[in-house]
């Protein structure tokens, strides 16, 4: 996303409560399943793109007493963070307003770095995995979701009308930097 706005607001409503109430219900038991098992107590954890926290207070309980750092784009998903963060007693963890292509952090601080659905919204994603890869420790890891929209699975078959909102979504994404097909473009090393 970049920090960029359209009428006053974030790219695709990303700030609004609607779609904030879709995120705080995620659970890292669910969506980083795959991530879970590697994290060690003690462990220092990033999660960029934190949203509204819900899946890095989960991250923060399996690192403690390590801490973990939640950064995100959008003020009002922070101040929702933080707000879950002291409703649920997690003391081990913080949030910060922060962008992923230039992290506020010194070189080497994270034993552990998680993004979900982050990097689809960037011009320049490019830049985001340096930045991730720069505040890594040596022999850190980065768990990552990324996205793919080119072939969604939809039933009933999706009629016209659905086929030109995906279209539509993509440009819109293309038009900003983004795609919502990155994923496929993917290599594993």
């Amino acid at each position: 996303m970049a920090g960029e706005v359209w009428q006053d607001r974030p790219i695709y409503g990303y700030d609004s409560p609607a779609v904030q109430n879709t995120y705080i219900e995620r659970e890292a038991a669910s969506v980083a399943d795959f991530f879970l098992p590697h994290l060690q107590p003690g462990m220092s954890l990033l999660d960029c793109g934190c949203g509204p926290g819900a899946l890095t207070l989960d991250l923060a309980e399996a690192v403690a007493p390590g801490q973990a750092v939640g950064i995100d784009l959008e003020p009002s998903m922070i101040e929702r963070a933080i707000a879950l963060a002291t409703q649920r007693q997690v003391a081990n963890v913080q949030f910060r307003t922060a962008n992923i292509c230039d992290l506020p952090f010194p070189g080497s601080s994270f034993d552990a770095i998680f993004t979900s659905a982050v990097l689809e919204h960037l011009s320049n994603p490019e830049q985001a995995l340096r930045e991730m890869y720069r505040v890594l420790k040596p022999g850190g890891f980065v768990g990552m979701i990324k996205t793919d929209w080119g072939e969604p699975l939809i039933s009933p078959p999706p009629d016209e009308a659905v086929r030109q909102f995906f279209e539509l979504f993509e440009r819109g994404f293309n038009h900003h930097g983004g795609s919502l097909n990155r994923g496929r473009h993917l290599r594993v090393r």
